[in-house]
């Protein structure tokens, strides 16, 4: 089913994806040594090379990776879950300045685990094959592809995605299916370290000489509609909107509320200064929830209240409202 897109401003939810299986969610840090792969909490991408990838603005107002098409990449040490099997979708947004036409095999790399495995790539082995897009899998013996027949634009942002069914592969530009192949064959068993920007081989020049924002993989075969949406929006595509609780501090000061998820809180200021006092009850679960507050709410030493994951506990916080400002302290556990 299409992913409607989030209201403009609406928080995202990274501990509540739609799509569960998504394995790595990469990039949008800004700075540092590496890219954050956001659904593990581990297993980060390094960036790698002499000089490294260079952070930079992205499409969507977030942080994106400059490579500079000769020796940097990002690696991601494997672990299981990148070991894919005979369905799995990849994504990302990619800006190419210009295909890797300097030598053979006139390849850009996207990304890949070895030769022997699945590469995600431009361009196949000549000049005529130059940014033209294709999913290439081997079991070791046998190789399957899908690959486009014209080259994609370049010096411009554009979505590009490769899917597996389990008996057809396709490749997305812009959330349309661009080339489709029958048949797939399971990607080899290995151990090899996962590479972003740049092919297996540090002997042959198949670089990306370009930017890539939000790279992710999954090992569920996303539909042609759901990858129009990651299209539309690539982060509305993966990530639930955190549910929003409106407090009418108009309608009273003392308010209540009853937590059964993450929540983002919107405040409803009252008609003036004022001291006012928040009421939380927790669920019937253990489960943790976090809370987004406004931003004109101050806490201590800039921490927020560590709210309870207690059966029936209650949190209490007391503002004291200035007119702009919500001067914030919290008790939980009652």
């Amino acid at each position: 089913m299409p992913i409607s897109q989030p209201l403009p401003g609406a928080v995202l939810d990274p501990s509540s994806p739609l799509y569960p299986d998504v394995l790595a969610v990469l990039g949008n840090d800004g700075t540092g040594e590496i890219a954050t792969n956001y659904t593990t909490g581990s297993n980060h991408a390094l960036l790698n090379g002499a000089p490294p990838p260079l952070w930079g603005a992205g499409p969507y107002g977030g942080s994106c990776l400059t490579f500079d098409g000769q020796q940097n990449k990002l690696v991601v040490a494997n672990y299981p879950a990148l070991q894919l099997g005979e369905t799995f979708s990849m994504n990302c947004m990619i800006y190419v300045t210009d295909w890797q036409n300097s030598a053979w095999p006139y390849i850009t790399g996207v990304l890949g685990k070895t030769t022997n495995c699945y590469q995600f790539r431009f361009g196949d082995g000549t000049m005529g094959d130059m940014g033209m897009l294709s999913i290439v899998l081997t079991d070791g013996s046998t190789w399957h592809w899908a690959a486009c027949t014209s080259a994609m634009a370049t010096n411009s942002w554009h979505h590009i995605g490769a899917t597996s069914d389990g008996s057809t592969l396709r490749v997305y530009i812009d959330g349309q299916v661009a080339a489709s192949a029958a048949g797939v064959v399971r990607p080899q068993v290995n151990t090899n370290d996962l590479w972003i920007g740049r092919e297996y081989d540090d002997t042959c020049d198949r670089v990306l000489n370009g930017s890539l924002e939000n790279v992710q993989i999954a090992n569920a075969c996303f539909s042609a509609a759901q990858e129009a949406s990651w299209y539309a929006n690539p982060y509305q595509m993966f990530y639930t909107v955190l549910p929003g609780k409106t407090i009418a501090w108009s309608a009273g000061n003392v308010q209540k509320i009853m937590t059964t998820s993450n929540c983002e809180l919107t405040f409803t200021a009252p008609p003036g200064p004022a001291e006012l006092w928040l009421i939380i009850t927790h669920d019937s679960t253990t489960q943790t929830y976090n809370y987004t507050w406004p931003s004109s709410v101050k806490w201590p030493s800039a921490v927020p209240l560590a709210t309870s994951n207690t059966t029936g506990a209650v949190d209490v916080v007391r503002f004291l409202y200035d007119g702009t400002r919500y001067l914030a302290q919290g008790v939980a556990g009652y």
